[in-house]
């Protein structure tokens, strides 16, 4: 019987992160309530000392879990570690940080599991020994009140600042078990991490296309604008007449794929207005009772048969924000991935793509074609619909499929109980009375001595 909750302890630069503590904490007070007891678990290579760091606090035990696989964070190998230590440890709740990290692998480790995970939380409670997670949606306007379902684990992830670091418990006495896990095949091959002066993204900055259509009038003519092409240093890119006729092969057409009722069309029809070739959209009248995973699983099936080299899709929505659809799609399709993507190279033999990690951090990724990607907002330059292309999209091909009755029956693991609008629990203070001075002193010793941030 699944028992305990096992905390993901994240670090970088051979330090624990700050997340990891409030992520304790949260586990500590969730414990305490269910009478439950809290162990850790560190990934990595040659970082045991990170994982004795870990024993001043009040734990259980401290997992180690090493594998020279996990030197260098990857999704594929953090989440065979995470799988192989979870199967085994059997624990009722699996809390981690809601990091970029983390929402890079944690819905790939769920998804091992059959289920989604509950995000984003701000707080949990005990009633009745029934758990209760707190999580804001409508980008912050409402709370929600959701309650895990179905067989354990429960996986959770609490927004940075739910907890505070300081109120995780020390203790003595927790050993530190190292764990030798299995990691399978690493398709990503990280960079090192770096900092840019500038941190915007460059809205004017695009990939330079060179695309075709009928007037490019014969097959013999496309090695011109191969030529213009390679001499702009951009791709060649051609409209479904083009492929069909069979002068380029099709993988280089853009699909787009949407979920919903008859009124998604318009959706469509304007994706295709600026360019897609052709659409697919998956019929489901009632798509708000799907839960990430079962969202997930209905977009895959019906993507699945398009053998696409690249498959692109949102970071999350703006209603639920689970941001986990596409990265769940990525693990059932078998596809490698990379969340928060806010730059893509795909002029050579391997695909490379730049992530954005937190305060200003960037890491680059290669990795094999095909793949998923979540697209961070601002990636590029918003393209707008043409008369001509909105003409041109009547005549464009829109698939309708059945949503996948088996995938879109999988049962949810999370439940929303309730929403209401975010309690107010702040208040507005002056500091220093009108004199700068002693306002900045006054700021200065709450940020120490009340939100000890520093």
């Amino acid at each position: 019987m699944s028992n305990g909750i096992l905390v993901f302890a994240e670090h970088r630069g051979s330090a624990i992160s700050k997340t990891t503590y409030e992520a304790l904490a949260a586990a500590q007070s969730l414990g305490s309530e269910l009478g439950q007891e809290v162990s850790a678990v560190v990934l990595g290579s040659g970082m045991s000392g990170l994982a004795n760091e870990l024993t001043a606090y009040q734990l259980t035990k401290i997992v180690y879990a090493e594998n020279v696989k996990l030197a260098d964070y990857t999704p594929d190998g953090y989440t065979d570690a995470m799988e192989r230590v979870v199967r085994q440890l059997d624990p009722q709740f699996v809390i981690l940080p809601h990091t970029y990290l983390v929402r890079d692998f944690a819905p790939k480790l769920s998804a091992r599991f059959g289920k989604g995970l509950i995000s984003d939380c701000l707080r949990a409670r005990v009633a009745n020994g029934a758990v209760t997670f707190t999580r804001r949606i409508f980008l912050g306007k409402i709370d929600a009140d959701v309650v895990a379902e179905g067989e354990p684990p429960i996986f959770a992830t609490f927004q940075s600042g739910a907890y505070r670091g300081d109120q995780a418990l020390k203790g003595s006495g927790a050993q530190v078990e190292t764990m030798n896990v299995e990691v399978g095949e690493v398709r990503m091959k990280p960079e090192a991490p770096f900092q840019e002066v500038k941190q915007a993204v460059d809205l004017t900055k695009a990939d330079i296309i060179v695309a075709i259509g009928r007037g490019i009038k014969s097959k013999e003519n496309i090695a011109l604008a191969e030529q213009l092409a390679a001499a702009l240093g951009g791709d060649l890119a051609a409209s479904r007449p083009i492929c069909d006729a069979e002068w380029l092969p099709l993988d280089r057409e853009v699909v787009v794929c949407s979920m919903g009722p008859q009124r998604v069309k318009s959706v469509i029809k304007d994706a295709l207005a600026r360019g897609a070739d052709r659409a697919i959209h998956v019929v489901a009248d009632d798509i708000n009772h799907l839960s990430p995973y079962a969202a997930a699983s209905v977009l895959a099936e019906a993507v699945r048969g398009e053998q696409a080299d690249l498959i692109l899709t949102g970071l999350q929505s703006d209603d639920h924000g689970f941001a986990q659809t596409g990265v769940i799609m990525a693990e059932l399709l078998g596809l490698p991935h990379a969340t928060i993507v806010i730059e893509v190279d795909a002029s050579g033999e391997e695909l490379r793509v730049k992530r954005e990690l937190e305060s200003g951090w960037y890491q680059w990724y290669a990795m094999e074609k095909p793949a998923l990607l979540t697209i961070q907002s601002g990636i590029s330059q918003i393209r707008y619909a043409t008369l001509k292309g909105i003409m041109a999209a009547k005549k464009k091909e829109i698939k309708e499929v059945a949503a996948d009755g088996e995938a879109a029956a999988r049962p949810s693991n999370q439940r929303i109980e309730k929403i209401y609008f975010p309690e107010k629990t702040k208040q507005t203070q002056f500091l220093g009375n009108g004199d700068a001075k002693a306002g900045a002193t006054a700021l200065a010793e709450k940020l120490r001595n009340e939100a000890r941030v520093f």
